[in-house]
């Protein structure tokens, strides 16, 4: 593809923009053209980079390398989906830490759907996950995270869910095969 044949819409809106008479002059016309060329290649970064800064949910995984990158942070062994989880609680983890601040900071993760609670006389956080049954997915990079808010004379407790007996009696053998084995507790 050559550029120089191509005309942008840089150039048009600039060769729009001179008066008549000196709108076709051949020495302005490649001005129009060469300027034209970069605003549109300036457009296009700006464009690229909107995109990435809109949101981590949404920006592509060429763009969680920005993010982290904002964040001074490096996890390139991490799959795509716990580094985009991450990033979404520093963008979430900012204010006083409170209760509601480190639930918030816990629903960040997939299945992290939670209940927190505070108790100051043991220093101790409980957070009862509620969303899922079983060990979460992400629970060590929960608790990783969590390190990095949390001060340093507070223990995190997390509550988990596991079915009971009476849940399991109750399923048929096919819905038993397609539990989870992290749902039971041993």
């Amino acid at each position: 593809m050559c550029w120089g044949v191509l005309k942008s819409k840089s150039y048009d809106a600039l060769k729009k923009s001179v008066p008549g008479f000196v709108r076709d002059e051949p020495v302005l016309d490649e001005t129009y053209k060469r300027q034209g060329d970069e605003l549109d290649r300036i457009r296009a970064a700006v464009f690229f980079i909107r995109n990435m800064v809109i949101s981590v949910s949404t920006c592509p995984d060429d763009g969680l390398v920005f993010w982290e990158k904002l964040f001074n942070m490096s996890n390139p062994e991490l799959s795509p989906q716990s580094r985009r989880e991450l990033l979404k609680m520093r963008c979430r983890g900012a204010g006083t830490l409170t209760t509601e601040l480190i639930r918030i900071l816990v629903e960040s993760f997939e299945n992290g759907e939670a209940r927190v609670t505070d108790h100051p006389r043991d220093s101790t956080v409980e957070i009862r996950f509620i969303s899922t049954i079983g060990t979460p997915p992400n629970i060590d990079a929960i608790r990783e995270a969590l390190d990095d808010y949390l001060h340093a004379y507070y223990d995190v407790m997390f509550t988990l869910r596991y079915l009971l007996v009476k849940e399991v009696e109750q399923k048929t053998i096919s819905q038993l095969e397609s539990t989870l084995i992290d749902s039971f507790a041993f």
